[in-house]
């Protein structure tokens, strides 16, 4: 019986950090590296359909650059240099057609790479491929791809999120040990929660959209996907930065995001793991309103009366700004 979860031993069960290390220091190559992670594609995706390209001669022959440059005793690219990664089909590629998930660009070649794909590849990162999304990024299942659906791997009968639920899919499956995702609304943090696996929606301005194919100019971010923090965070350092392509791209150096993920939870914690703040008994909710309010009141804020709008309302919202970025 196919087991469609990260399998429990091999190369595609390591993180992607663990490889990197192997790599560089001969441990593996990272040909065998991204072998492995085709082969376990070819195993699983038919059913799950996480991916709706492949690029194998691609992937191999970037893995075959890192490969050479650890030969000859060069500094690694980056700290993932020669680890594979997924990439949602959202981000324009030289080598690789970028559809949206949609028929209507079915075959559609770019003559120019994302900034965020021509920095994975300056880092020596193999593009594995393109994974599945709902259409033009307008969704929140996976399912209204064009092409095809995408299953949950922890269960076929569920869905995996969306709309990067082909990404988050072939992360929780082992088909890819690092992936790259777009977020409006949630579409990397959701897929991210349904699937077991880690997704972060980076502050806006701190990843390039330049050659992102866009669903709302105004909320879209480019971010990083793995199955654990670290690797994230590493991820993260990668392509965040500014780029001159980007007019809303902010010209601030990259916090180092991997020296958070490697400290940890520094608060004082318990036995049980969990800070000490979240084990207090929390204050009723009118008490806490009625301290802001009464800050508020003695700061000189006017006291306003007003209806809490619900759910629906919040929809409605949603539903109005998403098509209109410019407002």
């Amino acid at each position: 019986m196919t087991q469609y979860t990260i399998p429990a031993e091999g190369l595609v069960a390591k993180p992607a950090h663990e490889l990197a290390a192997m790599i560089q220091s001969g441990e593996v190559t990272s040909r065998e590296v991204t072998q492995a992670f085709l082969d376990r594609i070819a195993e699983v995706d038919g059913e799950l359909g996480a991916f709706l390209h492949v690029g194998a001669e691609e992937a191999l022959a970037a893995a075959d650059k890192v490969d050479e440059q650890v030969k000859n005793g060069e500094t690694p690219a980056s700290a993932l240099a020669g680890v594979p990664l997924a990439l949602k089909d959202l981000l324009v590629t030289t080598d690789a057609p970028t559809t949206a998930a949609s028929k209507m660009l079915e075959g559609y070649m770019s003559p120019y790479d994302a900034t965020v794909v021509s920095k994975l590849r300056a880092a020596g990162i193999p593009i594995l491929g393109k994974t599945n999304l709902d259409e033009f990024a307008m969704g929140s299942s996976t399912e209204n791809s064009a092409y095809k659906p995408t299953k949950n791997p922890h269960d076929l009968e569920r869905v995996p999120g969306g709309s990067g639920g082909g990404t988050a899919a072939a992360l929780a499956s082992g088909e890819a040990p690092l992936g790259i995702g777009t977020d409006t609304g949630g579409s990397i943090r959701q897929p991210a929660s349904l699937t077991g696996t880690v997704g972060v929606k980076p502050t806006y301005g701190g990843v390039s959209r330049y050659g992102v194919i866009a669903c709302a100019s105004s909320l879209d971010q480019v971010g990083p996907c793995a199955n654990n923090v670290l690797d994230t965070a590493l991820l993260h350092e990668i392509i965040g930065g500014h780029d001159e392509f980007d007019a809303t791209s902010v010209d601030r150096e990259v916090a180092s995001c991997a020296d958070a993920a490697r400290g940890g939870l520094r608060r004082p914690c318990r036995r049980d793991n969990r800070p000490r703040e979240a084990v207090r008994a929390p204050r009723h909710p009118r008490r806490r309103e009625g301290s802001h309010r009464r800050r508020l009141r003695a700061a000189g804020a006017p006291g306003r009366n007003c209806r809490r709008g619900g759910l629906p309302k919040l929809r409605g919202c949603y539903g109005r700004v998403l098509p209109h970025p410019d407002l």
